[in-house]
C-alpha cells in the first residue's frame, strides 16, 4: 500500500492505493504488527493503524491518526480510549491498531 507522503507525514487518513507521485510505502513489517482494538489488553497503548478506515460513533471528538491512545475496555461494539489529553474516545472494536511502547 501506497501513502501519499504530505498524508503520512501529518498521520492522516486521505491515503489512496493508487498514488502514483513521491509516496512512502507501508511495510509488510507494519502490517504485521497490527491487531483488532478488541485483542488489546486494557491499558495498553496504541497508534491507529494508517491501512485502515476507522469507525466512529456520530457526535464523536475529533482524533488524530498520529496519536497515540489508551485503550481502556469495549463498551458493546465501540471502544473506550483516551489520548494524551486525556480526551475520551469510541473507535469502533474492530478498528486495526498498533500496539505502542511508550
Amino acid at each position: 500500500m501506497i501513502v501519499s507522503k504530505e498524508c503520512y507525514e501529518r498521520g492522516c487518513a486521505c491515503y489512496d492505493d493508487r498514488v502514483d507521485k513521491d509516496g512512502v510505502m507501508i511495510s509488510e513489517v507494519d502490517i504485521n504488527d497490527m491487531k483488532a482494538l478488541y485483542d488489546l489488553d486494557k491499558g495498553t497503548h496504541f497508534k491507529l493503524a494508517p491501512t485502515d478506515v476507522v469507525s466512529v460513533p456520530p457526535a464523536s471528538n475529533e482524533f488524530h491518526f498520529s496519536g497515540v491512545y489508551k485503550f481502556l475496555g469495549l463498551d458493546g461494539m465501540y471502544s473506550r480510549c483516551l489520548d494524551e489529553a486525556g480526551n475520551l474516545h469510541h473507535f469502533a472494536a474492530w478498528t486495526n491498531v498498533i500496539p505502542w511502547n511508550e
